[in-house]
């Protein structure tokens, strides 16, 4: 694919490569699949454009505009073009290959916006549950995420009293939800080994680490990164996994979606419309009125 592009492209889409692949120092390997996708987005964006320059250094903020925003795009591809012409140019300004970066502060209008989501392959489903099988605190990470479709802040800010094991409901933001029977199995283990390990911890959050039995506070917004890295699949993709999976179990049902996870109107209509994009070859995601608008 990569070959397509004019040699002043070329050269520098291919460092980006070596990026995601995990070739450069301090670099990580991402899912090969997502890195296929977002060449599958950028390399015909440019290879049109390619011969235009000598260098991508040449590309402004107008040519990222009509690459990302071609009206004989639909929405999904609108999205994942600019998400992918983002990440390319923001690699090599960090790297030094380009002066400035053409696609900084460059968003879609906010009617336009969708969750940069997608339902993840079932390999890769069962590599995050095997992964997580006998370490606790992965395994309630993984159960939140996939059971629950929480969100890694509201993880957070979940206190031993908004669990209630016994009738198998999970507090969430004042809002009582039924455990799904992974989260149940995975807040068991986790309540065992929390107590095991601080038995005289006085903090009222679920999730505490070292330094924060000691203390009264929530974990940070790095903790469930560190624990997670290892994996390759962030609790964001695990949540928007399960959530695009109930879609596609029960379809295109946006008060379904709202029973189900406590998602606010405007975000379950959000998810309605990515469905519609992603599943377009399917009538029922067909948009339906006030669904899907």
């Amino acid at each position: 694919m990569i070959k397509k592009l004019h040699k002043s492209g070329g050269g520098s889409v291919r460092h980006w490569i070596d990026f995601l692949s995990g070739r450069l120092p301090r670099s990580r390997e991402r899912p090969p699949d997502g890195v296929r996708r977002q060449l599958a987005y950028l390399v015909p964006a440019l290879r049109n454009r390619s011969e235009r320059y000598d260098s991508l250094r040449e590309v402004v903020r107008d040519d990222i505009k009509s690459l990302a925003f071609a009206e004989n795009q639909t929405l999904l591809q609108r999205t994942g073009r600019l998400g992918a012409l983002r990440s390319l140019f923001r690699r090599l300004k960090r790297d030094q290959m380009i002066f400035r970066n053409p696609t900084t502060q460059l968003s879609l209008p906010a009617d336009d916006r969708l969750p940069n989501a997608r339902l993840l392959p079932d390999k890769e489903l069962r590599r995050a549950i095997d992964w997580s099988t006998g370490k606790p605190e992965r395994a309630v990470l993984v159960g939140l995420a996939v059971g629950q479709a929480l969100r890694p802040a509201q993880m957070r800010r979940l206190l031993l009293d908004d669990v209630n094991l016994g009738e198998r409901v999970l507090l969430v933001d004042g809002q009582p939800w039924p455990l799904h029977d992974l989260t149940l199995g995975a807040l068991t283990s986790y309540l065992d080994h929390r107590r095991a390990r601080w038995p005289s911890t006085q903090n009222p959050h679920l999730l505490i680490s070292q330094q924060t039995a000691v203390e009264m506070g929530e974990v940070s917004s790095t903790w469930h990164k560190i624990h997670m890295k290892s994996l390759g699949i962030t609790l964001t993709e695990l949540r928007h996994d399960r959530l695009l999976d109930e879609l596609t179990a029960h379809g295109p049902d946006r008060l379904h979606l709202q029973a189900v996870f406590g998602c606010s109107k405007e975000t379950a209509l959000k998810y309605l419309r990515l469905a519609e994009q992603l599943f377009s070859d399917e009538p029922r995601f067909h948009s339906k009125g006030e669904q899907l608008t």
